[in-house]
């Protein structure tokens, strides 16, 4: 008997608990980064959950920027680092990132807004992070440990397809070089490929001297481009000489979207199904 009574309050109060849990989620949220932008709209990916978005950022409908351009077009408004801005939209959580102006979350602060700094763009480890974070922020755990596993199943996957070491060189067309402390660079080491900018003593994101470019010979040089701009692209790059060299040696020449090039989501590993495509 007693256990019948136990399992109909369970029954009975159920709702309550799960109204008392929807309650203390945030019911009003405001993204004020891109990232941000493509994390939350994979966390709160279903109508009744993604309405609790108010804004993203001002970059969310750029093609260039954003991987969620298209998921995005349902959020009603857009914000930058303005405080006028996110004031009027009353929210109950702000999600700022360290690249943000301080004085910006500084005033949202002595408000009393609850404000999330997202801080660490380096490496598939800070990515894994802030899902983390913001699923908990959000009351999403579920869906943010669902993104987690399949990232790590398709790392995997990659890993164990990629029979061959290959060298890489990320670069954008200003011959600015991405090397250690990059996300794009541990993805493509995590699943087997070297990045020759990275062996070069390369942090970040840098240029380096004709001198030095002219010392590797890559096997894939990976640019962010749309494939319509490739030949004005080829181009640009050729202007050096020895990304000139390495073109006419019949080096491939890979173009990632851009929106993957910066992204900072799950969705980034999309640049490996990209150089993966190119091997056919």
């Amino acid at each position: 008997m007693r256990i019948f009574v136990f399992m109909v309050s369970l029954i009975t109060l159920s709702p309550f608990v799960f109204a008392s849990e929807k309650k203390n989620t945030p019911q009003r949220i405001v993204s004020c980064t891109v990232a941000s932008d493509e994390i939350l709209l994979q966390l709160l990916n279903k109508p009744e959950e993604k309405k609790h978005i108010l804004a993203v950022s001002t970059l969310a409908d750029d093609l260039h920027f954003s991987s969620i351009h298209e998921e995005a077009r349902s959020i009603p408004h857009r914000v930058g680092a303005n405080i006028e801005q996110v004031l009027a939209l009353k929210p109950d959580l702000v999600i700022a990132a360290t690249y943000n102006q301080p004085e910006f979350v500084s005033a949202l602060r002595k408000l009393k807004i609850k404000v999330h700094v997202m801080e660490g763009f380096e490496s598939i480890k800070d990515l894994k992070r802030h899902v983390t974070d913001l699923g908990m922020l959000t009351g999403s755990e579920k869906e943010a440990q669902s993104l987690l596993d399949t990232m790590d199943k398709r790392i995997v996957e990659f890993k164990k397809n990629n029979k061959v070491k290959e060298k890489i060189l990320l670069i954008l067309s200003d011959r600015t070089l991405l090397g250690k402390n990059t996300l794009l660079d541990d993805i493509f080491s995590l699943v087997g490929y070297k990045n020759l900018a990275k062996e070069m003593g390369v942090v970040g994101w840098q240029k380096i001297s004709e001198e030095k470019l002219l010392q590797i010979s890559p096997d894939w040089i990976l640019t962010s481009a749309e494939e319509k701009e490739r030949k004005e692209v080829v181009f640009t790059l050729s202007q050096s000489p020895a990304l000139k060299k390495m073109i006419a040696d019949k080096k491939r020449v890979v173009l990632l979207p851009p929106a993957l090039f910066g992204a900072f989501s799950p969705k980034v590993l999309d640049v490996l199904n990209v150089v993966n495509h190119s091997h056919l």
